[in-house]
């Protein structure tokens, strides 16, 4: 039997991972197209289906998940093996108090693997024209950037929260747990965007100056009891994605795009879970 391809196993673990043809296709910068003939292809080769498909949902095999465990095995492997021979820098550009806890989560997933190439956070008020100039390989980024010129990869979806400052402050009870979108936007101070500035700053505009404004929840174990925080169901999520210029290469590129990855979804099942 033919030996699978390294790119063939990428393709089985994008769709594996993304449970979607067409969403493994993106984040794979190839049509859907293809990616279904060339799965069907290593289907064929191997003698079994590694997914069931339907016109609405893909489901992996028993085969398929195994095959799956295997081959992400393989391509750490390979990623290690390159990070071994050249060793790289992998910079990563966010917004300060943007997506901290999964940034951590993806490093220390990261650290626990051999060679790996080491990953440095640059700070910055503009990810995406960072990443177009070349000052950063890769973006972590809420999906409201401009993305025209770069290759994307959805990672995770937030809930929404409001900051306001803690009461006595504002009409808000300590206990409340949810607000409408409506008295968010009607409320005193409401800031309709987020400043350019770091979380700590952000706090203390909050708590000093009164204004209130529409974040992120995976803030709000951050800001103490200086200010009130209550999630708005009916705010659109914060959707994080990751972004690079299109046709560009890096060694640890891939191995990061996965971790980060495999850390959104454990992160959106612990969630779901609590």
């Amino acid at each position: 039997m033919e030996r699978p391809q390294i790119r063939e196993l990428e393709y089985v673990v994008a769709v594996a991972e993304e449970l979607s043809f067409t969403r493994a296709a993106a984040r794979l910068g190839i049509a859907q197209p293809p990616l279904s003939r060339a799965i069907g292809l290593i289907e064929r080769r191997l003698g079994t289906r590694l997914f069931e498909r339907t016109s609405r949902s893909v489901v992996m095999t028993d085969a398929g998940a195994e095959f799956v465990h295997r081959a992400r095995s393989i391509l750490e492997a390979v990623d290690e093996l390159v990070q071994q021979v050249n060793p790289t820098e992998l910079v990563v550009a966010v917004r300060p108090s943007t997506g901290t806890g999964l940034l951590i989560d993806i490093q220390a997933a990261l650290r626990g693997r051999p060679n790996q190439s080491l990953v440095r956070i640059h700070f910055t008020t503009e990810p995406d024209n960072d990443v177009r100039r070349g000052i950063a390989d890769v973006a972590l980024m809420c999906s409201t950037r401009d993305t025209s010129g770069l290759q994307t990869e959805t990672l995770i979806e937030q809930p929404t929260i409001v900051l306001m400052p803690a009461p006595p402050f504002t009409p808000l009870p300590a206990s409340a747990a949810t607000m409408t979108l409506q008295d968010v936007r009607s409320s005193r101070g409401f800031t309709a965007e987020c400043p350019a500035v770091s979380l700590d700053e952000i706090i203390d505009r909050v708590a000093l100056q009164g204004i209130s404004l529409l974040t992120s929840a995976d803030i709000a174990d951050r800001v103490g009891d200086r200010v009130a925080v209550a999630t708005v169901p009916e705010a659109p999520p914060t959707v994080l994605i990751l972004a690079w210029r299109g046709g560009s290469t890096h060694p640890a590129r891939e191995s990061f795009l996965r971790a980060a990855h495999r850390t959104a979804q454990r992160a959106t099942l612990t969630s779901r879970v609590s």
